[in-house]
Parts: C-alpha cells; sequence; structure tokens
C-alpha cells in the first residue's frame, strides 16, 4: 500500500509518493540492501602485537552521481604512533614515529570508483585500541566515518600455572587460603595477569576452555571429520547445559557449514566417503 492509499496491485520496494515496509514486500523482497552513497572501510587485522610495525588499508567507495573531491584523515591516538614516511638530508628514506592526525587527499572520484590509501603504526599499549578514520567530501551532509578496535597483545610466548585448592564449607562455613604469586623475571612487562574462579562442582576445571575445540574444518575427508565432528559435539553440550552463546552459536555453524561442504567433495557415487574420494577404489564406512 503506497502512501495516500493508492493500492498496487505488484509489490514495489519503493512506492512512488512514500516507503513503506508492508508483509507483502517482506515475501517477494526479503532482504533490502541500503548502500550510502560514499563510504569508507577499514582492512584491520582482529589482533596486533605491541612493539610490531603494521599497515592498513583503508577504501573509500563512491557511487555518487557526480565527481566528489574526498579527504581521508586518520584520527591521533596515545595508544600507536603513526609511521611517517620521508627522506633524511642524504635523500635516504627515514620512518618517523608520530602522534599526529593524518589527512590525505585522494583527489576527484568519479561515480562507482574506489580509490585506497595505507597507513602504518605501530602500538604502545596493550588491550583494545580505537582506530577511527574520517572522508570528508564538499558536499554538505555526504561524508562518512569508521572506526574499528583491535586488541592488542604482548610479545613473547604466554605462559600459565594453574593452583588448585578445594574449600570445604561443611564444618565451619568458611575457608581461607595464602597462595604465594610470583611472576618470573623475565615476565614481558604488563603482560601479567592473575585470575581466580570459584566453581561448586569439582568438574568444572575440565569444562574451561571447551571452546578452544571449536575449530575450522580442513584437509582430506579423515582430517576435515576430525575436526568438523567436535564442533557438532559441543553444540550439543551448549544446548543441553542452556550455555550457548550468540557468539558460539555463529562460530559453530559457520565451521559446520564448512566442514560439510568440504565433507561432500569426498562422496563416492555409491553415496559413501573415503579420505580422497573418488581417487580411492572403495569408500570407507564412516
Amino acid at each position: 500500500m503506497a502512501a495516500g492509499g493508492e493500492q498496487n496491485n505488484v509489490p514495489s520496494p519503493v512506492p512512488t509518493n512514500g516507503f513503506q515496509v508492508v508483509d507483502v514486500v517482506r515475501k517477494f523482497f526479503p532482504e533490502l540492501v541500503v548502500q550510502r552513497p560514499m563510504f569508507v572501510t577499514l582492512d584491520l587485522p582482529m589482533t596486533i602485537i605491541r612493539g610490531e610495525e603494521y599497515c592498513f588499508t583503508a577504501t573509500v567507495f563512491s557511487y555518487y552521481n557526480a565527481t566528489l573531491p574526498i579527504m581521508v584523515t586518520l584520527d591521533k591516538s596515545e595508544n600507536f604512533s603513526n609511521i611517517h614516511v620521508g627522506l633524511d638530508r642524504n635523500n635516504k628514506l627515514k620512518l618517523t614515529p608520530e602522534t599526529a592526525y593524518y589527512t590525505y587527499y585522494l583527489g576527484d572520484i568519479e561515480m562507482n570508483e574506489m580509490r585506497s590509501l595505507r597507513w602504518c603504526f605501530f602500538p604502545v599499549v596493550l588491550g583494545p585500541i580505537p582506530v577511527r578514520v574520517s572522508a570528508l567530501t564538499n558536499v554538505q551532509g555526504l561524508s562518512d566515518a569508521v572506526e574499528r578496535v583491535i586488541i592488542c597483545k604482548p610479545e613473547g610466548l604466554p605462559r600459565a600455572q594453574s593452583i588448585s585448592s578445594i574449600a570445604d564449607l561443611s564444618q565451619t562455613g568458611s575457608w581461607r587460603s595464602t597462595v604465594d604469586i610470583d611472576f618470573p623475571d623475565v615476565a614481558v612487562n604488563g603482560s601479567e595477569r592473575l585470575e581466580v574462579t570459584a566453581s561448586g562442582n569439582v568438574l568444572a576445571s575440565v569444562f574451561d576452555g571447551l571452546d578452544e575445540l571449536l575449530r575450522m574444518p580442513y584437509g582430506c575427508g579423515e582430517q576435515n571429520m576430525l575436526n568438523f565432528a567436535p564442533n557438532i559435539f559441543l553444540l550439543e553440550f551448549y544446548m543441553s547445559t542452556d550455555t550457548l552463546t550468540t557468539d558460539l552459536k555463529e562460530k559453530a555453524v559457520k565451521y559446520m557449514l564448512a566442514g560439510y561442504q568440504i565433507e561432500i567433495t569426498y562422496q563416492h557415487k555409491d553415496g559413501g566417503y573415503s579420505t580422497f574420494g573418488e581417487r580411492d577404489e572403495k569408500a570407507s564406512t564412516w
């Protein structure tokens, strides 16, 4: 139904004099994609290591119906230092760390055109680091900004030690224990972490970190199944114990779909499967 009471026989996602999402539109157009005339995206890793240099790409897309002059800016941050590339007095390449705003003029971008540029930086703190890039034009109201958060991890290799104790509260109702904590001298500064957990079940520690068993299947038919099957069992466990989170579900389903698509490439014409598919003489029972 269009605005003003006009009846349309053919469903249209964009009525002539208005826009209204109704059931009949959703039936014929179940997915609606809205796109800005100009936007910027960042190609950043999920995690980085403190002290190492990283370069990332910012890409600007323009679908505006005219040529756009675009200026892109990387916000300064106390969490990382930008790497300025220049020349010294001897005309040799010189890399200088700086904490400042960095602005580049991309020039005039035509309709349906994209342009990219690269920034390099190195993190100086641990933990979440926001990275914000903005794109400005000379058209009023037409601009974009995107902020991504990356996790900076300490350098070196992780080492962990666990100390377990059983607290008997049946007699006194309280329990106290003293534990000496001693970090090694070679520990990376800022990476030390102490975690204390308590549970009423002596088997609780067995289930800690079960999500680490969720893995992306790969390899031949046999290798694929070894990584494919645990995703199914873990998903059933989380569902039966009512501990399934949205992130775990999305991760498990993603891995299972990938594993299934890989496994069917090793299927024989008789319906069985084998390690290398039709290259094997016979299919195995598993």
